[in-house]
């Protein structure tokens, strides 16, 4: 463009003055391009990308840059930054905040500058965990819940990892194939401690790697009784039982006892016994004989535990003992093939009524055991009568009779039942006197019968030898 000035004067006669002509070339302002990266979120103290721009145009080749930065995403109104003069500039990573980055490009030929658009730049706080892993203890083959976690802040997409490990660190674990996402399920398939942590990573925002807690996971096997109730007790109609008592081992959580009573000796399908709610038990007083059973269940509050069941108690209630027998009446001497004793009953009752039994034959007169089988035993057998029995039986020169004893016993208890039985002599020679009192005997029967012990009245003389009777017994007005 070209310019001049014509001056003209009012006075008569002077000319127009006119001036020279005034070049003014216009030129275009130098084309800035937007700024690289446009934006940026980043991890505190993440590193960080410098921002550039590309000067062009204008007037000749030399541009001079000035950077200001500006709370709000404006190009105008900015912050000089000291020293940022070149076409390129590092943004501060250190200060969480949003901050806009723009460039003035001047071209000292000209005069003509140009105003970039605004790069924004976001630095976050490192990212924290707002959700850790929690502990959790199960029994063997529970479902439990899964561990999980969550944090905020921090930039980028976050990429997972669970780690297992035997010790309580977050250093040394073992990653876990596969598991790869905020939460993780443990299995319980094993009895023991495992600890577990997951570690997050966001590498598109340059943040550290965090890692959360250790989550400790105890895997206890399932609870077994190793106390176990008083397996068997006999006690009388009337009586208690001694008290029966359970615990146990592994497992996890409060315990919970309940004892049950049944009709079989079997540990299920028992009937609950109310108020039968602790680890001991002692079964009221029992007025009826036969067999009781009880068990014990005992639950785990812990998850997934299978309830421990006890061993049945058998408690048997028996009566006194009692019994029969039956014997022959009388046999003689020579018939040593029949049994004494025909028969032998013992009474009802439960299982165990008879501990022990022996059998017994008393000389009716004397009172002396000419023979038993102690010390007994369990079962009510009838002995067999040989020949070393027999001869403990004397053979009277009359009718002997001697008492068959049984004796039988149990906790509650002896009982004793006796049958007499009279054993006839073989057939013997005898004479016969004619007077109640005679000079071979006083006081006994007329029949004497050989081997039968008499008291023999001697003559005066004192002497066996065969001798004339006196006229009269010693002693007596009997004649002889």
């Amino acid at each position: 463009y070209y310019y001049y000035c014509e001056i003209t004067l009012s006075g008569n006669g002077c000319d127009v003055a006119i001036s020279n002509t005034a070049e003014i070339i216009v030129v275009d302002d130098p084309t800035v391009s937007a700024p690289s990266p446009s934006y940026q979120q980043l991890c505190q103290n993440a590193p960080i990308q410098d921002i550039s721009i590309v000067a062009s145009n204008g007037v000749g080749s030399t541009y001079t840059y000035q950077w200001y930065s500006n709370t709000i995403n404006n190009n105008t109104g900015g912050t000089l930054i000291a020293g940022a003069t070149n076409s390129s500039y590092t943004p501060q990573n250190t200060t969480v905040g949003i901050t806009y980055y723009y460039c003035v490009v001047t071209q000292p030929a000209s005069g003509c500058e140009s105003v970039s658009v605004t790069a924004e730049v976001d630095i976050v706080p490192g990212p924290t965990f707002t959700t850790q892993p929690q502990d959790d203890q199960a029994c063997v083959g529970a479902v439990i819940s899964a561990l999980s976690i969550s944090y905020t802040n921090g930039s980028g997409s976050p990429q997972y990892q669970w780690y297992s490990n035997t010790v309580n660190n977050t250093t040394t674990g073992t990653p876990i194939s596969g598991a790869t996402t905020d939460s993780y399920t443990p299995s319980t398939a094993v009895a023991g401690t495992t600890y577990y942590y997951c570690t997050v990573d966001l590498p598109q925002g340059g943040c550290n790697t965090i890692y959360s807690n250790t989550a400790e996971i105890i895997i206890y096997l399932d609870p077994l009784v190793d106390l176990q109730p008083i397996s068997s007790q006999t006690i009388c109609v009337g009586g208690s039982s001694q008290q029966l008592d359970v615990s146990y081992i592994n497992g996890v959580g409060t315990a919970t006892y309940q004892w049950y009573e049944n009709t079989v000796n079997n540990n299920s399908g028992g009937t609950l016994i109310a108020g039968a709610t602790s680890s001991s038990y002692t079964p009221p007083v029992f007025n009826t004989i036969g067999s009781y059973y009880y068990y014990c269940e005992i639950t785990l509050s812990g998850n997934g535990c299978d309830v421990a069941i006890s061993n049945v108690a058998q408690v048997d209630v028996i009566n006194s003992p009692s019994a029969t027998i039956s014997t022959v009446n009388s046999i003689c001497y020579e018939d040593q093939n029949l049994n004494l004793i025909t028969s032998a009953t013992p009474g009802t009752g439960a299982f165990g009524i008879i501990t022990n039994s022996y059998w017994e034959i008393i000389d009716d007169v004397t009172g002396a055991v000419v023979w038993d089988d102690l010390p007994g035993n369990s079962s009510l057998i009838i002995p067999t009568f040989t020949t070393s029995i027999w001869n403990a039986l004397q053979q009277g020169v009359g009718p002997k009779t001697y008492l068959v004893k049984l004796t039988i016993s149990n906790d509650c208890g002896v009982y004793n039942i006796s049958s007499p039985i009279t054993i006839n002599p073989r057939p013997q020679p005898a004479f016969v006197t004619t007077a109640a009192d005679n000079c071979f005997t006083t006081g006994i029967s007329p029949v004497i019968y050989a081997g039968q012990s008499v008291d023999i009245i001697l003559n005066g003389i004192g002497n066996l030898e065969a001798t004339p009777l006196p006229p009269s017994c010693p002693g007596t007005t009997v004649s002889c």
